[in-house]
């Protein structure tokens, strides 16, 4: 299947009828691909670190998008053709906006995109790949509170040890059961299931690639964890960046 140049891809809407993701649909959710016709990535700093996220796809849908490509058959070709044009401009943006990368790292997912877009961009670059190597952490309690956070008052901690104590006997801690704004004193929600790679991360640029850019809540968190095991330099890279 040929692939057709970046500049006929500035844009894509999505759309999911009947549980199938449609592309260039006229009435679905318009993405914007890169930006202008440089194809310059979308791009913030992930609150509470000094990394830089790199998004493809800007999308103002993209918890929708995100739902459609969880029931997404991979190997339709339209989808296929998606996920090959993403991972070759991933590749593109990698090389050119992150300075010497050497090591690519993923989270595990409810959603297989994270795996497929990182396993397209391996194929077309010599970078370490190390995917699915962070999961969430499975015991419940071993996640804790950033207590010594300068911002961090004796009523927040209070709230967020409450929080903590009914998502342990829930079975479940998600930080999306803690407020927006107490998010970001979250402390080892995630956890490296092979910590060989920590050894391999000291004095190395590392990327994470991950499926969308909302709050940055995953990102901080494997960043925090490649930070103090050496890392130099940590950059994401997303599919989305999301929108209100």
């Amino acid at each position: 299947m040929t692939i057709k140049p970046f500049k006929d891809f500035v844009s894509e809407n999505i759309n999911l009828v009947d549980d199938l993701l449609i592309f260039n649909d006229v009435e679905g959710i318009e993405t914007a691909f890169g930006k202008g016709s440089k194809l310059t990535p979308f791009q913030k700093t992930v609150p509470g670190t000094k990394m830089k996220s790199l998004s493809l796809y800007q999308a103002k849908g993209s918890s929708d998008i995100m739902k459609a490509i969880k029931s997404a058959n991979f190997n339709d070709p339209e989808v296929r053709q998606f996920i090959n044009r993403s991972g070759l401009y991933g590749a593109r943006i990698i090389r050119k906006f992150i300075k010497s990368p050497d090591i690519i790292v993923t989270p595990k997912s409810s959603s297989d995109l994270t795996k497929e877009l990182a396993q397209n961009i391996q194929s077309r670059t010599n970078y370490d790949f190390y995917i699915d190597s962070f999961q969430k952490t499975v015991d419940l309690n071993k996640i804790d509170i950033h207590r010594d956070d300068p911002r961090i008052t004796d009523d927040i901690i209070s709230s967020m040890e409450k929080t903590l104590e009914r998502g342990r006997k829930k079975g479940f801690i998600s930080v999306k059961q803690f407020a927006p704004q107490h998010r970001k004193f979250v402390k080892d929600l995630f956890e490296v299931l092979d910590k060989t790679l920590y050894n391999k991360v000291v004095d190395k640029n590392v990327v994470i690639i991950d499926d969308v850019m909302t709050t940055g809540t995953t990102a901080k968190q494997i960043y925090d964890k490649l930070i103090a095991h050496g890392a130099s330099e940590v950059t994401t890279l997303t599919m989305f960046k999301a929108t209100s």
